[in-house]
């Protein structure tokens, strides 16, 4: 899939008038820039990265060039950065040719609506917060004064909630005075306390929150929640409490892609794309063409295993993996968060004494991704992983 990009991207490159190569996250980004960018670079066009660490102006040189390799995220937030700047100088992208997304079907369809916001920064009452974590904590108690949906991920205070929080506020309303209600930061501290959960929704790494995206397992470097979620998570944590932010400019991929804001044509490659072959071409105007493979297909698809416990399902994971693991065969274990991933390494060092690596958003296994990656097909090796891989 990664080669089959090459063609079309350097047939647009040649044009001189830039050909963006979209992809999931830097990781990627990097790699193929290394790796597939060298054919653009033996035909003497110019090749282009740009990362969530890139500078103003090392943006500005990769989107001058013939090619240029770049996650979803970035090219939207610059999209939006340019689109507030004061003068057309201080903007980084150039209208390009073409644009072909890696991993189509996550970006287009699983992500289209999620909005990218750029923010600015006001005033916060950081005194609020703490109290409003200290009431949820000490005072409110769940199923009497609040009731959580967790398929909803919505928590809804009671009669008896609200009253309870009215009494120990001293307040007579929780919506009162407009601009300074207590009941935004109640609900944000519920919020807060049911449905995030550290390891699994954010991390705590030099004394900040870091959002982890669900589709992907990874850090959402420079993402921030809104409307005073973000510190509710903070004070949750004994953090710090943040400036509060106030959207100033906003866009989703559909709109992105589907409008053509960043290109003039617009391609897509992925492994899974057929089934959602109508949306992508009602919204996008793409239509899907299926490349069979080489070879008939050698994977086994299992009927799923329905266990009565999660401890029950984890034994029975860990079993397997090590029959696979005494085969030779090389195991690929995916979780559903950074702290399940972590216990169950453990889990597979302490029942057979077998050393799994682990990768995940954390920064100690984040920056070994690619020795990760490359290792995970080796004889014997187990890899366990959240969606990052």
């Amino acid at each position: 899939k990664t080669l089959a990009a090459v063609a079309p991207t350097i047939y647009h490159a040649l044009k001189g008038r830039g050909c963006l190569v979209v992809t999931t996250n830097d990781y990627l980004a990097r790699r193929d820039a290394d790796s597939v960018g060298s054919v653009a670079r033996f035909l003497n066009l110019t090749v282009g990265l740009v990362e969530s660490k890139s500078t103003t102006e090392e943006r500005r040189a990769a989107y001058a060039c013939d090619v240029t390799y770049v996650s979803n995220a970035e090219v939207g937030f610059d999209y939006l950065r340019d689109h507030l700047a004061y003068a057309s100088e201080d903007a980084v992208l150039r209208g390009a040719s073409f644009c072909v997304v890696d991993e189509a079907d996550s970006i287009l369809i699983d992500e289209a609506r999620t909005p990218l916001v750029v923010s600015e920064r006001v005033d916060a009452p950081f005194d609020k917060y703490d109290v409003a974590r200290r009431l949820v904590e000490g005072a409110l108690r769940r199923g009497r004064h609040y009731e959580v949906d967790l398929k909803k991920q919505a928590v809804t205070l009671t009669e008896d909630g609200y009253a309870e929080c009215v009494g120990i506020l001293g307040v007579e309303d929780l919506t009162e005075p407009v601009g300074s209600a207590w009941f935004p930061f109640v609900m944000n501290a519920l919020r807060a306390a049911e449905l995030l959960e550290r390891d699994r929704d954010y991390l705590v790494r030099d004394g900040e929150v870091a959002i982890v995206d669900a589709f992907s397992g990874r850090v959402l470097e420079g993402r921030r929640w809104s409307d005073g979620l973000q510190q509710a998570v903070e004070a949750k944590e004994g953090l710090a409490v943040s400036a509060l932010t106030r959207p100033a400019a906003t866009v989703t991929f559909q709109a992105l892609f589907g409008k053509r804001l960043l290109c003039e044509s617009l391609a897509g490659m992925t492994g899974t794309a057929s089934t959602d072959a109508a949306e992508f071409e009602s919204v996008y105007g793409l239509v899907v063409a299926p490349i069979p493979t080489a070879l008939p297909v050698a994977r086994k698809d299992y009927e799923d295993a329905v266990y009565a416990t999660v401890e029950a399902k984890w034994r029975a994971a860990a079993a397997e993996t090590w029959r696979a693991h005494q085969q030779g065969r090389p195991v690929l274990v995916g979780t559903a968060s950074i702290d399940d991933s972590h216990k169950f390494a453990e889990r597979l060092l302490e029942t057979y004494g077998l050393a799994a690596r682990v990768l995940n958003a954390r920064p100690d296994a984040a920056a070994e991704e690619g020795e990760i990656v490359a290792d995970a097909g080796r004889l014997g090796a187990v890899t366990v992983s959240t969606n990052m891989a």
